[in-house]
């Protein structure tokens, strides 16, 4: 049994081979920037997985503005060498430069993942 979040919002039993996802109401009582500010104020080292969405990009910028150390990863996809998602890329740089954060672009080349049923491993 895999867990994560404490008390655990994801439960996977590789046995059953079943993920279970728990998502408790937010306590409307405390704002949103305390209670993220709450969760983490814990943390030593932030690693975020930049796609340049807005989601991300928060992370990113909350971090930051903890002084949480941070670096940021993307993904770059391709398929027969051809990158297949080069804007995502572009603005995930862009960012992570706006912000002073070390970006590591990781290739993921697609048609061999599919290919080679590594996305069912």
């Amino acid at each position: 049994m895999i867990t994560f979040g404490n008390p655990p919002a994801f439960k996977y039993d590789s046995d059953a081979n079943m993920l279970s996802i728990k998502i408790a109401k937010a306590d409307c009582s405390v704002p949103v920037l305390e209670d993220i500010v709450a969760q983490l104020q814990h943390v030593k080292q932030a690693n975020v997985a930049l796609s340049g969405g807005l989601d991300s990009q928060f992370a990113l910028r909350v971090a930051k503005h903890l002084n949480v150390p941070t670096k940021a990863y993307t993904y770059l996809a391709l398929w027969e060498g051809a990158p297949v998602n080069s804007d995502d890329v572009q603005l995930a740089i862009q960012v992570a430069n706006k912000e002073n954060v070390e970006i590591e672009i990781v290739e993921l080349d697609l048609k061999e993942f599919l290919d080679t049923n590594k996305h069912i491993e």
